[in-house]
């Protein structure tokens, strides 16, 4: 699973505190600092951050979506008693917890339950909000008299100050539903070896009434709405602000501590079409929230003994992924923090909801434009390369893929040849070097892909060309798309992110239905553009080749040789040109007819490529002459040994029709000057040159300004052109 970390407020996960355990909540701490700067002065509250090392600000501190280790609460309060010399500051600031967080969704939960025997029944899961050092139980309340026990886990925060602690906040129950505060009395104690402590809880609902009890709950009421009010308002603001969706659930995942109190949480979801899970998690390592994001997403929603509180975030029939809060196993979370934390992942659906429908929108206009550019750009005919190279840029863009590759059927060589290439990180051509430039291809094969246009994963490996089509562009997790015109192959669109060997790392959703979709609709535009390019291709290839041998005509090679030319000018070394003019053939073509004669012209082509480099190039300019250009020869000496390889060459006899057949070949040769920019002055000064060696006998190398040779080696016999 492809995992995007994410965590809120900064160093709240992932930050320099992740190491630290969440032990006690911060509204421990918060209410401690509340109490020191009321009633000791600011100045004693900095002496006491400052003497305990504490590093974070006073804000921080009092922050209740927070969680501190016992180790940090401890040393904090051991340095507030020892400077304040005040004995009951953890019992007043218990007694604070209910005012001082009055705003808070948690304490509007408790008020929900109605009365203060509820929340002593609940008092163990309650008190989850505060620690998970100490396990909680309410003995039994009869009328308005309660007892609740508490056992702290090993010496966790010292005994003594928690027992004032939890005693004040005890008391401090009744004033959520505007009583005076509890009469609470210890009746057990670990202190003194007891098992746990035991505390009795009294209270009077006939205070209710007093004037000044009532005129004080009402305002701590307005107060509280007041500022749960301003929270979702300033809430609402922040994410109608935003337009990154990260962002937003940062925010939501944030709040989400504040209505659920709980040491670690998670939202873990996916936007349609995303291969990765966005994991926003509050006091998990980046490891435990990849671990848990998996298990909440994918396995069912466990309650864990009533220690996990998993919601689905779904919005409209889509569900995009889960929020969930956790507590240490035998800490259980309130019936009614269910709903508080569904409503939160509703935030987080609605975000993710409008994102998707952004994404979409945003997806639907970018494929428009890429497909009317693309359709624009071959609007124009082009050649092969230029559309396979487009078609390339454009399924990388439409699948938001690493790598793409377009490789065209070219069914007489039985080959799909990479012709296109698109990479994400680096240029095609650096890639391409890499890979192997075509995949063999069987007919039946090609048949399979025309009729299935479709796409074809790339871990099919049931079908053999998928491997190989995979080796050839380098893409290990993807897809290929035929195109198909006319129920006949013309090549493939492959997708997808580079193998582990590729020149770069990506990654995309090329396999998704959204994609594929976009794929197979390129497909089909390319299909008739790659159809066009191919014909226009042919046309060219036949304007500008000899029908007979293949070999350039003369327009072609004048091209090549204009080029060459100017290279030869620009390096200060003259090329070459060679006129060959074939001897005897005109007998042969004579006595053994025109199609022996043509026959005899297509293996003289061909012995002339094997006489020449593969930088040369060789053209048939009509009937038996032949023309060669040594664009990169740069001196006579050069020319002249590859002239008289050229004469050797025609010395074996060639197989005719049932005949053996002797020819010969008579070269002229001509350096470029300075003021040649065509073939025309070389190829009229070696025409003339081959002219000088036919009447000194024919089977010689003429050259340009005088001067015959007979090659080394070389026998000259009088041909006979009739059966041996």
């Amino acid at each position: 699973m492809e995992v995007s970390q994410h965590a809120p407020g900064g160093s709240r996960a992932g930050g320099p505190r992740t190491e630290q355990p969440a032990e006690i909540n911060n509204s421990v701490i918060g209410v401690i600092v509340s109490y020191i700067r009321d009633v000791h002065g600011t100045a004693v509250l900095e002496q006491v951050l400052r003497q305990a090392e504490e590093k974070r600000s006073p804000d921080e501190l009092q922050d209740a979506t927070r969680w501190s280790s016992d180790a940090e609460v401890k040393r904090l309060t051991e340095v507030a008693l020892a400077v304040t010399g005040d004995d009951q500051l953890p019992r007043r600031a218990g007694e604070r917890l209910f005012t001082d967080y009055s705003a808070s969704e948690v304490v509007a939960m408790l008020r929900s339950l109605g009365d203060v025997a509820t929340v002593l029944q609940v008092v163990a899961d309650a008190a989850g909000k505060q620690t998970t050092l100490a396990t909680f139980r309410c003995l039994g309340v009869d009328g308005c008299v309660g007892r609740v026990a508490f056992h702290m886990h090993d010496d966790g925060l010292a005994r003594a100050t928690t027992c004032q602690y939890t005693m004040g906040v005890l008391s401090a129950v009744p004033t959520i539903f505007g009583m005076a505060p509890a009469v609470v009395v210890e009746e057990a104690c670990q202190l003194r070896g007891d098992d746990s402590c035991v505390v009795r809880v009294e209270w009077d609902p006939q205070t209710a009434d007093d004037p000044e009890v009532l005129a004080a709950y009402v305002e701590e009421r307005v107060r509280a709405q007041t500022h749960r009010f301003e929270a979702l308002e300033e809430m609402a603001g922040r994410l109608a602000q935003l337009t990154d969706v990260d962002e937003a659930l940062d925010v939501i995942t944030e709040r989400a501590g504040m209505a659920v109190r709980a040491p670690r949480y998670l939202l873990a979801a996916r936007l349609p079409g995303d291969r990765r899970l966005r994991v926003h998690s509050v006091g998990l390592s980046d490891e435990e929230a990849a671990r848990l994001a998996e298990v909440i997403v994918q396995g069912a929603a466990e309650d864990h003994g009533g220690s996990r509180l998993v919601v689905d975030v779904a919005s409209g029939g889509r569900r995009f992924g889960r929020l969930a809060a956790f507590f240490p196993s035998g800490h259980r979370f309130l019936a009614e923090e269910r709903r508080l934390l569904a409503a939160y992942a509703g935030h987080a659906a609605a975000a993710l909801a409008q994102a998707a429908a952004l994404a979409e929108a945003r997806e639907r206009t970018d494929t428009l434009t890429t497909l009317l550019d693309l359709a624009r750009f071959l609007g124009e005919v082009r050649s092969l390369e230029e559309v396979a190279e487009h078609v390339a840029d454009a399924a990388l863009a439409l699948a938001h893929a690493a790598r793409a590759a377009v490789l065209v059927w070219e069914p007489d060589d039985g080959l799909l040849v990479r012709r296109g290439m698109a990479d994400a990180e680096c240029p095609g051509y650096r890639v391409a070097r890499t890979l192997p430039p075509s995949v063999a291809l069987s007919t039946a094969q090609a048949r399979e892909l025309a009729g299935d246009p479709g796409a074809v994963p790339l871990d099919d490996r049931g079908r053999a060309e998928v491997g190989a089509v995979a080796s050839a562009t380098g893409v290990a997790d993807g897809v290929l798309v035929p195109m198909v015109v006319g129920g006949e192959l013309l090549g493939i669109i492959v997708v997808g992110a580079p193998s582990a060997d590729g020149a770069a790392d990506g990654s995309g959703g090329p396999g998704g239905p959204g994609a594929v979709t976009r794929l197979v609709g390129l497909a089909g535009l390319a299909s008739t553009a790659l159809s066009n390019a191919s014909l226009l291709d042919r046309i060219r290839h036949q304007a500008e080749h000899d029908p007979l041998t293949g070999l350039p005509n003369l327009r072609l090679v004048d091209r090549l040789a204009a080029v060459g030319l100017a290279e030869a000018r620009r390096r200060g070394a003259p090329a070459a040109v060679l006129f060959v003019d074939l001897d005897h053939f005109k007998p042969v073509n004579d006595r053994l007819g025109h199609a022996a004669g043509d026959q005899l012209l297509v293996e003289a082509a061909d012995r002339l490529r094997t006489a020449v480099r593969g930088a040369d190039t060789v053209g048939r300019v009509g009937g038996d002459e032949f023309v060669v250009v040594l664009s990169q020869i740069g001196h006579l000496t050069g020319a002249q040994a590859v002239a008289e390889r050229v004469v050797r060459c025609f010395d074996e006899p060639f197989a005719i029709d049932g005949a053996t057949v002797r020819i010969g070949a008579s070269v002229g040769v001509a350096m470029s000057g300075d003021d040649d920019v065509s073939l025309a002055g070389p190829l009229a000064r070696a025409d003339a040159a081959m002219y000088r060696a036919k009447k000194e006998g024919r089977g010689r190398v003429g050259f340009d300004g005088g001067g015959v040779v007979l090659p080394a080696r070389h026998q000259v016999s009088v041909p006979a052109p009739d059966r041996v």
